[in-house]
Protein backbone atom coordinates (compact mmCIF):
# COMPACT_ATOMS: atom_id res chain seq x y z
CA UNK A 1 0.00 0.00 0.00
CA UNK A 2 1.27 3.79 -0.88
CA UNK A 3 1.63 6.45 1.82
CA UNK A 4 -0.58 9.18 1.32
CA UNK A 5 2.44 11.24 0.63
CA UNK A 6 2.80 10.01 -2.92
CA UNK A 7 -0.89 10.37 -3.82
CA UNK A 8 -1.11 12.76 -6.50
CA UNK A 9 -1.88 16.45 -5.54
CA UNK A 10 -1.34 16.19 -2.05
CA UNK A 11 0.79 19.67 -0.64
CA UNK A 12 4.41 18.83 0.41
CA UNK A 13 6.97 20.11 2.00
CA UNK A 14 10.07 19.07 1.30
CA UNK A 15 12.79 18.09 4.54
CA UNK A 16 16.49 19.43 5.32
CA UNK A 17 17.82 16.17 4.05
CA UNK A 18 17.74 17.09 0.60
CA UNK A 19 20.65 18.67 -0.45
CA UNK A 20 18.83 20.49 -3.81
CA UNK A 21 15.02 21.30 -2.49
CA UNK A 22 15.52 21.68 1.30
CA UNK A 23 12.23 23.73 2.61
CA UNK A 24 10.44 23.68 -0.74
CA UNK A 25 6.89 23.05 -1.28
CA UNK A 26 4.47 22.10 -3.27
CA UNK A 27 2.06 19.13 -4.35
CA UNK A 28 2.56 15.43 -5.66
CA UNK A 29 2.91 14.74 -9.89
CA UNK A 30 3.69 11.41 -9.99
CA UNK A 31 5.11 8.72 -8.27
CA UNK A 32 7.64 6.69 -10.08
CA UNK A 33 8.62 4.51 -6.80
CA UNK A 34 11.80 5.16 -5.95
CA UNK A 35 11.21 9.05 -6.83
CA UNK A 36 8.43 11.59 -6.79
CA UNK A 37 7.91 13.95 -8.87
CA UNK A 38 6.47 17.32 -7.64
CA UNK A 39 5.59 20.62 -9.41
CA UNK A 40 7.00 23.34 -7.48
CA UNK A 41 5.18 26.30 -5.62
CA UNK A 42 7.72 28.37 -6.17
CA UNK A 43 8.95 28.87 -9.83
CA UNK A 44 11.88 30.61 -9.19
CA UNK A 45 13.29 27.95 -7.42
CA UNK A 46 16.56 27.18 -9.08
CA UNK A 47 16.93 23.12 -9.15
CA UNK A 48 13.39 23.02 -10.61
CA UNK A 49 12.45 22.27 -14.81
CA UNK A 50 9.98 22.82 -16.94
CA UNK A 51 8.74 19.05 -17.90
CA UNK A 52 8.95 18.13 -21.76
CA UNK A 53 6.44 15.16 -21.23
CA UNK A 54 3.36 14.54 -23.63
CA UNK A 55 2.76 14.34 -27.18
CA UNK A 56 3.07 17.82 -29.39
CA UNK A 57 -0.16 16.72 -31.37
CA UNK A 58 -2.15 20.21 -31.13
CA UNK A 59 1.05 22.68 -32.12
CA UNK A 60 1.66 23.41 -28.68
CA UNK A 61 5.52 24.40 -27.56
CA UNK A 62 7.04 21.24 -25.98
CA UNK A 63 8.91 23.27 -23.58
CA UNK A 64 6.14 24.53 -21.69
CA UNK A 65 3.35 21.27 -22.58
CA UNK A 66 2.98 20.60 -18.77
CA UNK A 67 2.60 24.45 -17.00
CA UNK A 68 5.28 25.24 -14.59
CA UNK A 69 8.09 24.12 -12.95
CA UNK A 70 8.52 20.71 -11.74
CA UNK A 71 11.70 18.47 -9.17
CA UNK A 72 12.13 15.08 -8.12
CA UNK A 73 12.83 13.93 -4.56
CA UNK A 74 13.06 10.95 -2.66
CA UNK A 75 10.00 9.62 -0.67
CA UNK A 76 11.99 9.79 2.83
CA UNK A 77 12.82 13.20 1.85
CA UNK A 78 9.32 14.38 1.82
CA UNK A 79 6.64 15.86 4.61
CA UNK A 80 2.95 16.16 4.09
CA UNK A 81 1.83 19.80 4.89
CA UNK A 82 -1.82 20.15 6.20
CA UNK A 83 -4.28 22.08 4.32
Amino acid sequence: MKEAIRTPGTKVKISSKSAHHAGQTGRVDADYDYIVQIKADDEKHKNAYRSRVGKNDKGVDPKSFKMGKYFMAYPSHIIQVAE
